[in-house]
This record gives structure tokens, C-alpha cells and sequence, in this order.
């Protein structure tokens, strides 16, 4: 670790400050690691699918019955519950 000291001069007194930072072999300044992120310490997040009773990380928002409520539908149900259907819209996309 090395110290570099930088004088501050918009003040009327001189004041030094100290930065910490770390060098590498080309002597450029590295950042600090970030904290691993393992998929096991993850929480994992389901949604239950409104058709299938099935649950997925990804699920589609829809509208497909009168009068109009917001579910969510997993892939294959979104296919089948959006053809030829006049009341079905699309409300986004729900991901883990």
C-alpha cells in the first residue's frame, strides 16, 4: 500500500491530505475488490405461475381474461393463453 500526499490550496492554510490506494506492477491504481457474490449464499426467487401452478424465475405479466386482472404466466403459458386471444396484454417481464 502507498501513501500519497496532495495539498489542498483553495484554503487559506495549506492542508494535506492522505489518499490510500493500491499499485499494481504497471503502476496503475487498482479498485477494491467487490465481495464475491456466490450463487449459493443467493437467495433464489420463484414466481408461481397463475396457470400451471408452476414456479419459475422468469415470468411474463399479463392480461388475458374479461374483465382484466394482472397475472403472471410462465413461457409456455404466455404462448398459449395469448393466441388468437383479443382480451390478452402484455404488462413486462419479471426475472430473478
Amino acid at each position: 500500500m502507498c501513501k500519497k500526499l496532495i495539498r489542498d490550496t483553495n484554503f487559506d492554510c495549506d492542508v494535506i491530505l492522505t489518499v490510500h490506494f493500491l499499485l499494481d506492477q504497471k503502476n496503475t491504481v487498482l479498485k477494491p475488490n467487490k465481495p464475491n457474490k456466490n450463487t449459493a449464499d443467493m437467495k433464489t426467487r420463484d414466481k408461481q405461475c397463475e396457470a400451471c401452478k408452476t414456479a419459475f424465475p422468469t415470468m411474463y405479466r399479463i392480461q388475458y381474461t374479461t374483465p382484466k386482472m394482472w397475472v403472471f404466466v410462465c413461457e409456455q403459458c404466455l404462448l398459449r393463453l395469448k393466441k388468437d386471444n383479443p382480451a390478452y396484454t402484455y404488462g413486462g417481464t419479471w426475472k430473478l
